[in-house]
């Protein structure tokens, strides 16, 4: 073989090296596995995530899951004692001499049972008396919200006070007496609802 050849196979193979080394150098890095599932499963066991948006397009993100605080099962008792106390103070303690006693009937609804046998014995009663003096009227309002006293959800009795504003109108013009006066509830549990099985007005 003669000089020539030697350096022609020389050049040759340096060239091949160079390649080679040209194209380790630009190839790409591979990219990093994905972790598995187990490795997440501490962080997401018991809980998935919840995604929404609100009405301005804003994303909420939160998780549910056994982790997640459960919502009310039932609305607060003690708000519609309270609301149920107003309304009867209001509409039982509001009427006058020409509404024939109706105050007490359209109140019969908040009654027990018991509670509502006394109320028709006493309207019938009234009714059948004749009607003697001027015009006469009271308009009862209550002026704090109602305050619940007791509350025995167990055996479902409650008990709520509700402080009222109370106008007395008489048939003369300017003729009124206004005085506060509190209302006491003893509330027990019917059914899905609380009713009023006894009443007590306080002085004047």
């Amino acid at each position: 073989m003669t000089r020539r050849s030697k350096i022609i196979i020389a050049v040759v193979i340096i060239f091949f090296l160079v390649l080679l080394a040209m194209l380790f150098l630009l190839k790409p890095p591979s990219a990093a596995p994905a972790p598995s599932p187990a490795a997440n499963s501490n962080v997401n066991k018991g809980s998935s995530l919840n995604v929404t948006t609100n009405p301005r397009g804003n994303i909420n993100i939160g998780t549910s899951g056994t982790n997640a605080q459960a919502a009310p099962a039932q609305a607060d008792e003690k708000t519609g004692l309270k609301n149920t106390a107003r309304s009867f103070a209001e509409l039982f303690g509001s009427f006058s001499t020409e509404g024939n006693f109706q105050n007490i009937v359209d109140s019969e609804y908040y009654m027990t049972a018991s509670v509502k046998a006394w109320a028709e014995t006493n309207v019938v009663e009234m009714r059948a008396k004749p009607r003697t003096g001027e015009f006469s009227g009271t308009t009862t309002r209550a002026i704090f919200e109602p305050v619940v006293t007791a509350y025995d959800k167990a055996a479902g009795t409650a008990t709520v006070t509700v402080k009222t504003r109370r106008i007395e109108t008489g048939a003369t013009i300017g003729n009124q007496n206004v005085y506060y006066q509190d209302l006491t509830l003893e509330f027990v549990k019917v059914g899905d609802g609380w009713k009023v099985n006894r009443f007590t007005w306080g002085a004047k």
